[in-house]
């Protein structure tokens, strides 16, 4: 597995290059994808280029979730290419998880609809708490 460390993930302005990632997930739907761009553009959540040695491979979007006197990390979207041998969530977790305990947040979450993370991510000890959803 190569090392993780040449991972980076360095804050970003919206881009149409973040727009084009972010449609490549599969459930995202236009009004998501406008609320992606509003929440970032006010501020609200932040956005991150996703990079391999330099290379460009994607983005992740993410927030902070205010539960009374405590937080919680949110990442609300991610994209990024794969890489071989590369382990892009294990990456993503060890940036959130430093950060996490850093501010003292109580807890991470990742929303997806996507089974193969939520595997990779109960791999890694996640608990999944059911989101049921009607679309009107």
């Amino acid at each position: 597995m190569a090392c993780e460390p040449q991972v980076k993930f360095l804050a970003a302005c919206w881009s149409s290059a973040a727009a084009r990632d972010l449609k490549l997930i599969g459930d995202a739907s236009p009004h998501d994808l406008a609320v992606f761009e509003r929440q970032v553009r006010s501020g609200e959540w932040q956005l991150w280029d996703v990079t391999y040695l330099g290379d460009r491979l994607g983005c992740l979007i993410w927030s902070v979730e205010h539960e009374g006197d405590a937080h919680s990390l949110i990442i609300n979207a991610a994209a990024a290419r794969s890489v071989s041998g590369v382990d892009l969530t294990k990456a993503m977790l060890a940036a959130f998880q430093s950060i996490a305990t850093t501010s003292g947040a109580r807890a991470i979450r990742c929303w997806t609809s996507r089974d193969g993370l939520r595997r990779k991510l109960e791999n890694f000890g996640a608990t999944s708490r059911y989101v049921m959803e009607l679309t009107l």
